[in-house]
């Protein structure tokens, strides 16, 4: 008997669309087909509705000084918005360090995993960590390592995770990079000079890339219109990099999309903000707007914010829609809009730049392992503690 019965699913996944039937089983799916054989404890009907995998955001934060966000209330905002697995920028260099972020996650009622931190003197110790499967790979922004350290980085097998930070940093790091041929990602690239370079470095080059909802919502330009002074890292582009962007979307020049993050409090009018914006609440919502706009395709957008970060990190059961995978899904309908209000963020940041701007609605239904997590931007007493991912390599 299956524990789960979606009926008459409209599957979205890169390139193709298709209705059926979804069974799970032990919080997998255990069928998908046209009307299963055997009977299910539970049923839903999809009809009218799309299915996809759930959204997997590899560049998040925990926590900052100053401000109250933790993994619960990160992990259930994230639940709330179809968020389904997240990978946290930590600060752990060791693995003592590394265990009291993992003590932290306990409480996370999404899948969760992080980076280890890339420091002068502990390549050795992050590659091990990742071959244990305990971290997704090593992150840095440049600024904190010399060359020499970097190269330490790039020669061993933890994948490294690096901060985009411009053109000039970039032609600085691809050199590096074709001599080591080592598994890179750049977290949110954001300009048109950026863009053009990379497509080139992708033919030759172990090496992917994301953007943030920011960078393709806002610009230099536009933020002053925002009630509050807001500031990104990478900083918020002109107007031209902006629409640029969504082009290189549209070619091919990046790969995923991440939220990027970061749970500073809400600015005093007239002040200069820390480096950072809330994003997990509005991540998928925006995406899903602009996707009703005609921006892009509901197929790429799905590969984009499921199916590529899983295949990118290789995270065991994430981000398909197939037999075999976990039942981490997400049913919605499409072009359904409405204004952001205060009263539906649940990140302890309580503020987005967004308030008040046309977003998706949030989705219908969340599910985490075939749990309903979520109903319509609410969450459900089935949204309990999740399971840490898991790697392909270490398994």
């Amino acid at each position: 008997m299956y524990d789960l019965l979606i009926e008459d699913a409209t599957i979205i996944q890169a390139g193709r669309r298709r209705v059926a039937d979804i069974c799970v089983t032990d919080g997998v799916i255990s069928y998908i087909g046209d009307r299963p054989a055997g009977r299910a404890r539970r049923k839903l009907s999809a009809i009218g509705r799309f299915v996809m995998p759930g959204a997997i955001d590899v560049s998040v934060t925990p926590s900052v000084s100053g401000g109250t966000e933790d993994w619960e209330s990160l992990s259930r905002a994230a639940a709330a918005n179809g968020v389904t697995t997240l990978i946290a920028h930590s600060m752990a260099t060791s693995a003592d360090e590394l265990a009291a972020c993992e003590s932290a996650a306990r409480q996370a009622v999404v899948s969760h995993g992080r980076w280890g931190l890339a420091g002068p003197d502990n390549a050795a110790a992050l590659s091990e960590l990742w071959a244990e499967g305990r971290i997704c790979g090593a992150r840095t922004d440049l600024s904190t390592l010399s060359e020499g350290h970097l190269a330490r980085h790039l020669a061993v097998a933890a994948p490294l995770g690096v901060l985009s930070d411009g053109v000039e940093r970039l032609q600085w790091l691809l050199p590096m990079l074709e001599q080591h041929r080592h598994p890179t990602h750049l977290f949110g690239v954001s300009t048109a000079a950026e863009a053009e370079l990379l497509e080139s470095a992708y033919s030759t080059l172990p090496l992917t890339s994301d953007i943030t909802p920011s960078h393709l919502f806002l610009s230099l330009e536009t933020a002053p219109r925002l009630e509050v002074p807001v500031r990104c890292s990478p900083p918020l582009r002109p107007e031209l990099d902006r629409r640029a962007m969504w082009t290189a979307i549209k070619r091919g020049r990046i790969h995923a999309f991440a939220s990027g993050h970061v749970p500073h409090p809400r600015p005093s009018p007239g002040s200069t903000p820390p480096a950072g914006l809330p994003g997990i609440d509005t991540h998928l919502r925006l995406l899903l707007a602009a996707v009703s706009r005609g921006r892009m395709g509901l197929e790429d957008m799905v590969e984009m914010c499921s199916e590529a970060p899983a295949k990118i990190f290789g995270l065991a059961g994430k981000g398909r829609l197939e037999e075999g995978a976990d039942a981490d899904l997400v049913l919605f309908r499409e072009g359904q809009s409405r204004k952001l209000e205060v009263k539906e963020l649940h990140s302890a940041a309580g503020w987005s730049p967004f308030i008040g701007r046309t977003l998706a609605e949030s989705p219908q239904l969340v599910l985490i392992g075939g749990r309903i997590v979520a109903r319509d931007g609410r969450l459900t007493d089935e949204c309990t503690p999740a399971a840490p991912v898991r790697y392909l390599h270490a398994e």
